[in-house]
């Protein structure tokens, strides 16, 4: 009876710990969602929508691994969220520095030709000015007149003149917007396969081992790839790799990492618990190695592709050292 007893007691006292975890998180994530800062609309309703659904997932909790899948995702949330404010910030600074650029570049317009609307209108003031001893009302209607339509004229080439410089200003911020915004990504995205380089995974890598949540990377390695390049247009391969990129976003969803890991070898950055992620990477493997049909000239060329996947993982407050001998040997096996 006393072990039945001590048993009952457990057991109570583990269900309050998972009613104070479950209560924590919802607290935590209701928090995240009303007090974030709303930097950009639509970023702040997909986080929210996002929180909504790491709920919906809390609720259905009830062992360990599902509250490590919740935190995961939670602050996987938080940190797309992070590099998104950070992104929106760094552009808003650009776009005050341009804005700052515009308007020097128009008081430098204005001090130009402001001479020469100053010297018109001086001198419609100055006959005004001149009338005002007459006593011709002919006169006076016709100088007043003349004087009005003076300075009228000149007000209006001077509201065009600022219309054209600051419509021309706009174009070239939003050209720049554009030009930089290019440039940063290209800088961190195969051409090839429109995936992230392997440079700007490593970032995101080295940023996980330095937390302690779980996470898996799963390499995609293309076995006859060598054989394609031979048989098959550069454009044909390319296109090809694309439609690869595209059906792994279809697998794991669009906010996944996918990177150019090696020339035959995609990663994929899960941060999940490695026995969901041995799933995905089956499913990965099975879903790839299939036909892609890739128009080339109007005429449709089928390639066959063979995938191979496996996984190198990180647990729950796992070793980062580890994890990087691991992978490490794994690049060694592939590259054989």
């Amino acid at each position: 009876m006393i072990s039945i007893r001590k048993s009952v007691n457990e057991l109570e006292r583990l269900e309050q710990l998972r009613q104070l975890c479950h209560s924590g998180y919802v607290n935590a994530l209701r928090t995240a969602a009303d007090y974030a800062i709303e930097l950009d609309p639509t970023q702040i309703a997909e986080l929210r929508q996002n929180l909504d659904r790491i709920r919906e997932q809390l609720e259905s909790a009830s062992v360990a691994e599902d509250f490590h899948s919740v935190q995961a995702s939670f602050r996987g949330e938080l940190r797309l969220y992070r590099d998104r404010g950070a992104e929106f910030l760094e552009r808003m600074s650009k776009e005050l520095q341009s804005s700052a650029a515009a308007m020097q570049s128009l008081a430098a317009s204005l001090m130009a030709n402001g001479s020469d609307y100053e010297a018109a209108l001086s001198a419609g003031l100055r006959s005004l000015a001149t009338v005002q001893e007459s006593d011709d009302l002919s006169y006076i209607k016709h100088t007043a007149k003349a004087a009005a339509a003076s300075i009228s004229e000149n007000w209006e080439q001077l509201r065009r003149a600022n219309t054209v410089v600051t419509a021309q200003l706009h174009d070239e911020i939003r050209a720049l917007h554009r030009e930089v915004e290019s440039k940063r990504r290209a800088l961190y995205t195969d051409a090839s396969s429109g995936a992230w380089t392997r440079e700007k995974v490593n970032l995101r890598i080295e940023d996980n081992l330095r937390g302690d949540e779980a996470f898996c990377l799963i390499l995609a390695h293309i076995t006859n790839l060598k054989r394609l390049n031979a048989t098959y247009s550069r454009g044909v391969i390319d296109r090809a790799l694309k439609a690869l990129v595209k059906r792994i976003h279809g697998i794991v969803g669009k906010e996944a990492m996918i990177a150019r890991w090696a020339d035959d070898q995609f990663a994929v950055l899960l941060e999940v618990n490695p026995d969901y992620a041995m799933a995905v990477s089956s499913e990965i493997s099975k879903d790839l190695s299939a036909h892609f049909s890739i128009q080339e000239n109007g005429i449709a060329r089928s390639l066959s592709l063979r995938v191979s996947t496996s996984v190198v993982g990180r647990p729950l407050n796992g070793d980062a050292n580890y994890f990087r001998e691991k992978l490490s040997m794994l690049d060694a096996v592939n590259r054989a």
